[in-house]
């Protein structure tokens, strides 16, 4: 059926088909996992001099436009408007709601929510997302026995969707080796089987030097609507690394060297 104000009509009839009354109703339709946006880690017991904050993700596979949304404790209580203006999330998107726009958690967007941030207690609270018409999208009951002390914070075990897959080890798809060199894939899994991305990408290294082929795979990936990443390596010793994402993380070491490497991207940055 899907979300949105729907109208439906409804009529009541006898036993010999005579229509007794007609009428029509609206009913709006709403719900939290469809919009795909969830709480992911939260800083109840921060260092002292840094703020409390509340990072969210969008693991849904449609943008998700955060105009009118709310942060509060269980019920209304102190609730607070995420931004009043457009800030769109696409999928895979992060963003942290926090009073300090130079928050530490610095590799997502901080957005500072109209009014300050709603207080985390440090012996547990409940902290809930609702969407502009307060239909709750996710909400977290924490308490300090999870763990998370001064400085360290709760982070979320899953981000799946039910029925959901992500990183995928099925040969050719979210992995592949041959002797023109071995690559790895990351993101949205269900793409990469259907495109054989890791396959394609060491295809290509037999005939591209691997920056090339890299490029060239994840030029096909956008085409095919695959939000990913891959990392590998040819059969000289060289390394590639490139997504499509909004950041991906990646490290190799070479001759004992350790060499990593965090991608940051904006919210309206859309390439590779």
């Amino acid at each position: 059926m899907g979300l949105g104000r729907k109208m439906y009509y409804i009529s009541a009839t006898d036993s010999s088909s005579t229509a007794w009354s007609r009428d029509s109703v609206s009913v709006t339709v709403v719900g939290g996992t469809e919009s795909g946006m969830v709480i992911n880690e939260l800083m109840y017991s921060p260092n002292s001099g840094s703020p409390e904050w509340v990072e969210i993700y969008n693991r849904g596979k449609a943008d998700v436009d955060l105009a009118g949304w709310f942060i509060q404790k269980g019920d209304t209580a102190g609730r607070r408007t995420l931004t009043s203006h457009s800030v769109v999330l696409g999928p895979g998107d992060y963003t942290v709601l926090s009073s300090d726009s130079l928050n530490s958690r610095g590799n997502h967007p901080t957005l500072m929510p109209i009014g300050g941030m709603i207080s985390l207690k440090n012996e547990g609270d409940v902290v809930t997302i609702t969407d502009s018409r307060g239909a709750v999208m996710d909400q977290v009951n924490y308490r300090p026995s999870w763990g998370g002390k001064t400085g360290i914070s709760l982070e979320r075990v899953s981000l799946h969707l039910p029925g959901r897959i992500w990183d995928t080890p099925i040969i050719g798809g979210g992995t592949y080796c041959d002797r023109n060199g071995g690559v790895s894939t990351t993101g949205h899994g269900e793409t990469i089987m259907k495109t054989f991305l890791a396959l394609r990408t060491v295809q290509l290294l037999a005939r591209h030097p691997a920056r090339t082929a890299a490029r060239k795979a994840i030029d096909y990936a956008i085409r095919q609507g695959c939000r990913c990443g891959l990392v590998g390596i040819d059969r000289k010793g060289g390394i590639l690394c490139l997504d499509n994402t909004k950041g991906m993380s990646w490290c190799w070491i070479k001759n004992g060297k350790l060499r990593s490497f965090w991608n940051i991207k904006t919210l309206n940055d859309k390439g590779g």
